[in-house]
């Protein structure tokens, strides 16, 4: 499948962990 691809794309995979932090951050600023 394409997520396959996805992975293995160092510039994908480092924009989706940007997103992850920046969803946790956002997550955390709310919990606090």
């Amino acid at each position: 499948p394409w997520l396959n691809g996805l992975g293995e794309n160092p510039a994908v995979r480092a924009m989706f962990v940007a997103h992850l932090q920046l969803a946790l951050n956002d997550t955390m600023e709310k919990a606090a």
